[in-house]
């Protein structure tokens, strides 16, 4: 749309040992080189079965300095899932596109735990405008 906002959609299936999910929906980023966010909403399901639900999240960056920014997400699911994630975290990154990120997220409703998250990686190429979109990307690795 523009240089700073960015719109899309998605669709994507997991395989998981023959059983197939997969989610789908609509996204839009946020980014004018100090602030940045992310939100998405749609749909996760099982495509043959009952397993369902709706997620919305929201992910925003603040840059404090050249390279490191502090970060916050809020998802939400209702359906077969009904979970409230809250997080906080840090990202440093390089010039070069080497990265660190931790984050500290808040389960609730049907999961009440904490979760504490470190990575270390790449972006290739400055990274990708929009995060992931699959169970990973929506509830977590737990």
């Amino acid at each position: 749309m523009t240089d700073q906002i960015t719109v899309g959609v998605f669709y994507e299936d997991d395989d998981w040992d023959g059983d197939v999910y997969g989610s789908s929906g609509f996204e839009a980023a946020y980014d004018n080189g100090q602030i940045s966010g992310q939100l998405a909403a749609g749909r996760y399901e099982e495509r043959d079965g009952a397993y369902e639900f709706d997620f919305t999240q929201i992910d925003i960056g603040y840059e404090l300095q050249p390279g490191l920014s502090v970060l916050g997400e809020i998802t939400k699911t209702s359906g077969s899932e009904d979970v409230g994630i809250v997080g906080i975290g840090a990202r440093y990154e390089t010039q070069s596109g080497l990265f660190a990120e931790a984050m500290v997220e808040q389960y609730s409703e049907d999961y009440d735990h904490k979760v504490i998250s470190f990575e270390v990686g790449y972006a290739f190429g400055g990274g990708t405008t929009f995060d992931q979109r699959d169970w990973a990307g929506i509830i977590g690795l737990y």
